[in-house]
């Protein structure tokens, strides 16, 4: 009971210490808006110094959001320091709570982690089921599986792809692969098109013996066969254009590559290298790229970096491959939010 008593009593003492405080704080906030109001009235030049002081050091904060948090830090250590000095007790009080949010952050971190891998094994043995359960209707299924694969496309199936084009226009008697991809360019003859591209399983066909999905090859073979995509570099003029039309239709690439004449893979392309960051990269810019890539390298390696296993383990655990193909640029892109895609690959 004597305990419990005494708890309460540092707790009404931290309570009355920090009503006091803002009470403090809120007094000398109204004496210094007096101040920079004499200020103003007396000197407006030196009231005009001072604003410009605290626009740099906005735009410091902005450019280098590190030794902005840093400054933080310093002054939140200064303000405990002087709430030791006034109330220990209160201070202390503070000190525990502030550790226990810490306890609690870090408990939940760990149950999405467990979360995130037991869905994952769930996942896994789903799959397995389903293998077992076609091994009935299918007895050599687990020979026949093929995994599936993702990246850039290797120099042999863009040559599949491109002999699977040739074999489906011979078939159906088509001149040009634009107008299987493109039919929308073709607008008296889409309707045809389109027919025949659902008679004759267009997807599936240009898709036979590559081991990935339809739509994915689908994607790769209107990049490969599109006239508008290798048409040079851009010069000033198409620039010009690109950055006003962007403005006018925003991010209908479609409707913008018919205006320019130019693909809207190629556009796009072009576009986020002007919109992106230009420059040296800054500290803070390389910090978050190798740490938009950590997760996904710690995956392929198994286990995280710095673990037992990886340093009992000899040698380098990452290939040279690993490390350079097959990244995500697309999600490092957008965890760096000031480079474009291809900017962090080769920066990296």
């Amino acid at each position: 009971m004597k305990q419990n008593k005494g708890e309460k009593n540092i707790s009404t003492q931290a309570n009355n210490t920090m009503m006091k405080k803002k009470r403090r704080e809120e007094e000398e906030e109204e004496k210094k808006k007096k101040k920079k109001r004499e200020e103003e009235e007396v000197n407006p030049a030196a009231a005009q110094h001072q604003e410009e002081k605290k626009k740099k050091k906005r735009e410091e904060e902005e450019v280098n959001p590190a030794a902005a948090q840093h400054q933080e830090e310093k002054k939140k250590k200064k303000k405990r320091r002087e709430e030791e000095e006034v109330n220990p007790a209160a201070a202390q009080h503070q000190e525990e709570e502030e550790e226990k949010k810490k306890r609690r952050e870090e408990e939940e971190e760990k149950k999405k982690k467990q979360k995130k891998s037991s869905t994952a094994a769930e996942g896994e043995q789903l799959d397995l089921r389903l293998v077992e359960e076609m091994q009935q209707f299918v007895p050599d299924i687990k020979n026949k599986c093929v995994c599936l694969r993702s990246g850039r496309c290797s120099h042999q199936e863009n040559q599949r792809i491109r002999q699977n084009m040739a074999d489906f226009l011979s078939l159906i008697s088509v001149s040009s692969a634009n107008l299987l991809l493109f039919p929308r360019r073709y607008k008296e003859q889409e309707v045809e098109i389109r027919k025949l591209r659902a008679r004759h399983h267009f997807l599936e066909r240009i898709a036979e013996g590559i081991p990935r999905p339809c739509h994915q090859v689908y994607i790769r073979a209107r990049k490969m066969f599109d006239d508008r995509n290798y048409n040079g570099r851009f010069s000033k003029e198409e620039v010009h254009s690109l950055m006003k039309l962007q403005t006018l239709h925003g991010n209908d690439w479609s409707k913008i590559a018919e205006k320019m004449d130019r693909s809207t893979y190629s556009l796009q392309k072009r576009f986020a290298h002007i919109a992106a960051g230009r420059g040296a990269w800054s500290v803070e810019e390389e910090f978050r790229l190798k740490r938009a890539l950590k997760a996904h390298l710690e995956a392929l390696a198994g286990g995280p970096a710095g673990s037992e296993d990886s340093a009992a383990s000899e040698g380098p655990s990452l290939t040279r491959d690993q490390l350079c193909n097959n990244l995500p640029w697309k999600e490092t892109s957008q965890q760096v939010e000031t480079r474009s895609w291809t900017q962090c690959r080769i920066k990296w």
